[in-house]
């Protein structure tokens, strides 16, 4: 992904605004979600995970660290 300070200074990115940003396995900061005032976005992370993904590991513990609380799962539908 594009690091935030890399992303705020290419001028062909200015009609987008950063919603959220994350860290990749380094440590390294990544520019995660965009939106533009022209009613587009962009993610590079799976908005769709919360609402449908929800399998057990052999232990009976969830397989990954999401999110299904009832506001995670609208937040996927509003997008």
């Amino acid at each position: 992904g594009i690091e935030p300070a890399r992303f705020a200074a290419d001028r062909r990115l200015a009609s987008f605004d950063v919603v959220s940003t994350n860290k990749d396995r380094q440590g390294r900061p990544f520019v995660s979600t965009i939106e533009s005032s022209q009613n587009l976005y962009a993610v590079q992370w799976h908005p769709e995970k919360n609402a449908f993904e929800n399998a057990l590991a052999g232990d009976g513990t969830p397989f990954e660290g999401i999110n299904h609380a009832p506001e995670a799962v609208a937040a996927t539908f509003a997008l």
